[in-house]
């Protein structure tokens, strides 16, 4: 796509695309090309109850006098949250 110049409403308007920006610092190839070269390796994949949510229901955990236990429903691990001298503090717990 060629560099679009023209008015409107008295204003200059400037159009480039990518490819074009591309083009003008060197890529020499097609478009398809270039779109191409913008994929890039394999990275970071997300995880299912950490990164994101699928709307299932989880564990709703465990209140009882020493807090609240919760599990992690990826890994299985589980961990106690309580109030310690007015701050919330979590640590993994046993079984």
């Amino acid at each position: 796509m060629d560099n679009l110049k023209g008015k409107i409403h008295g204003f200059n308007v400037y159009h480039t695309d990518a490819y074009m920006i591309a083009v003008r610092n060197g890529f020499e190839g097609t478009e398809a090309e270039w779109l191409e070269s913008l994929k890039g390796e394999p990275g970071y994949t997300p995880k299912k109850g950490i990164d994101y949510f699928d709307g299932e229901k989880g564990d709703p955990g465990v209140v009882d006098e020493n807090g609240l236990t919760l599990k992690d429903q990826t890994t299985g691990n589980k961990y106690k949250l309580y109030v310690s001298n007015g701050k919330l503090t979590m640590e993994e717990s046993e079984g």
